[in-house]
């Protein structure tokens, strides 16, 4: 005779599945960003990465758990699961790519697929590829600080920062403004050229 209150067998899911690897240009070097994939328990899922660089990896992978909008099925992968990630790879490098700019795909998934890549490089391209000109972008030219589109549309580019090239400059080529959050600077061209001379007064004492 069944136990009336005997639990029901747990549900089994899939082991952690690579969804896709990244890769970087830095001055470092190629930077590896390396995504997984695993479902915990009913309608939840979380995504894993971790860094490789120079064959190390990172010990401490961020994990980030999202819901999802439908139960996966075991050992099958659902079409609301596939968007849901998808959509969470193209967040985290829309995020992203202000600091670390565009990655290369290094390597696909079953999941996540070459055409999936080319859908999302395409639209960055379209927001990354502009022939605007004008003296603030020169400026920023001559002085090797390489302006760089980031929302070509609404006038949004990135350059290098005059003070710490690790970090990007925030520019409105529009209204030929730029801010530093890091440096807690901001302005127009003058003031712009104004700080680079207070950088060099500081570099030759």
């Amino acid at each position: 005779m069944k136990n009336k209150h005997a639990s029901a067998p747990p549900k089994i899911y899939p082991r952690r599945k690579h969804l896709v690897t990244l890769e970087y240009r830095t001055p470092l070097g190629e930077v590896y960003l390396e995504l997984y994939y695993e479902v915990i328990k009913h309608h939840k899922f979380r995504i894993l990465s971790r860094v490789l660089l120079d064959d190390e990896y990172d010990r401490n992978p961020d994990i980030t758990e999202c819901p999802l909008k439908a139960d996966p099925q075991v050992y099958e992968l659902t079409d609301q699961l596939r968007l849901d990630l998808y959509e969470i790879v193209e967040q985290k490098i829309e995020r992203d790519r202000f600091t670390d700019g565009i990655p290369r795909l290094y390597q696909s998934s079953k999941v996540f697929t070459q055409n999936d890549w080319e859908r999302m490089r395409v639209q960055w391209t379209k927001k990354t590829v502009s022939d605007f000109t004008g003296p603030f972008i020169e400026f920023l030219n001559e002085n090797s600080l390489f302006p760089r589109p980031y929302d070509q549309e609404k006038g949004l580019w990135t350059a290098s920062c005059p003070n710490v090239s690790k970090h990007p400059l925030m520019l409105n080529v529009f209204e030929e403004q730029f801010g530093c959050g890091w440096c807690r600077k901001k302005g127009g061209l003058a003031e712009l050229k104004e700080w680079m001379e207070e950088i060099e007064r500081f570099k030759n004492k």
